[in-house]
């Protein structure tokens, strides 16, 4: 089980994670989701001792990632999956991760199978690899020891179609066998179909947390529809009430309560067509609702908070493997 408990993270002035506090139970894939910026990278790094804290910590099964007596027999990681020696072959970057973490050299052929890449493939020099390769090599230097712990950031990036039903299916199978995973990634949809927990965080906050299925109800459960003769000037009359409309392809999407729009729209006298509490949500459309305003790469918005704590550079900066 990983716990973060009130994890905070400065550069300077600037806030990366602010107060940060979530858990990641076995037997489930948990999803951590926000736009750029928004400290989910900063956030794993100092999962796995890559970065420091300002304050807080993460612990499994209540001990940190440093002071475990073997990291990577618990822990698999991948972080950055073109994190890998570019003259070396993909089986010598496992066969030294194995060395490293005291395995046999037949686990090698062991995860080359498990992720698909084939001994003429393995055979190549990690700079002629394609992302995908890339990735499926990341994945399988992070299965190594086969630990019960895997984080992962953006695992699905560079694979196509079939390789990303692929990892969703590695990633479901090792939750049901009992192991507890952590998945970062932008791409919603892929999350929403694997993720049994969700975390939601922007601007290095949390902005929500829990089951997929509750924490959808509990963001919809605000939610109102609606349809008047003029939806732009009863966006803006919402606005200026402090409520957020986006349109919906029928009329707009506000988060505020039926009677509450109803009200703003009376006050403006602008007749309705329709109004109903929304029926549900996709975790793309909730996913934009919460985060709107945080995304740190917007046209006048402030830079994105850089992921890499010099406190670190001692480390290996491109973590793909959790090896000590």
């Amino acid at each position: 089980m990983i716990v973060a408990n009130q994890v905070s993270k400065q550069y300077g002035a600037a806030h990366a994670l602010r107060d940060v506090s979530f858990g990641c139970e076995r037997g489930r894939v948990t999803g951590l989701l926000g736009p750029n910026g928004a400290g989910k990278s900063t956030m794993m790094r100092i999962m796995v001792g890559l970065s420091r804290p300002s304050a807080g910590a993460v612990t499994f099964d209540g001990v940190p990632y440093v002071q475990l007596p073997s990291p990577g027999h618990v822990v698999g990681v991948m972080l950055d999956a073109g994190a890998q020696h570019g003259g070396r072959t993909g089986a010598e970057v496992l066969t030294l991760g194995a060395r490293s973490l005291g395995l046999p050299t037949r686990r090698v052929k062991e995860v080359l199978d498990l992720v698909g890449l084939s001994t003429a493939e393995a055979k190549r020099r990690v700079r002629a690899y394609s992302l995908g390769m890339r990735q499926r090599l990341g994945i399988a230097h992070a299965l190594l020891a086969n630990p019960e712990v895997l984080i992962f950031d953006e695992p699905a990036n560079g694979l196509d179609p079939s390789g990303i039903r692929w990892i969703r299916q590695l990633l479901a199978d090792h939750a049901q066998a009992g192991g507890t995973v952590l998945l970062s990634s932008h791409l919603i949809h892929e999350v929403e179909l694997v993720a049994d927990d969700l975390v939601l965080i922007g601007d290095g906050r949390v902005l929500a947390t829990g089951t997929k299925q509750d924490l959808l109800n509990d963001l919809t459960s605000t939610s109102t529809q609606v349809d008047s003769d003029d939806n732009r000037a009863l966006a803006g009359a919402l606005a200026a009430a402090g409520h957020q409309a986006r349109p919906d392809g029928i009329g707009l999407t506000v988060n505020a309560e039926p009677a509450a729009v109803g009200a703003v729209a009376a006050a403006q006298r602008i007749a309705l067509k329709h109004l109903s509490r929304a029926a549900g949500s996709s975790l793309e459309e909730e996913f934009f609702r919460l985060t709107s305003g945080t995304a740190r790469e917007s046209v006048g918005g402030s830079a994105a908070v850089p992921d890499l704590d010099p406190s670190s550079r001692q480390h290996d900066n491109n973590l793909t493997g959790a090896v000590r």
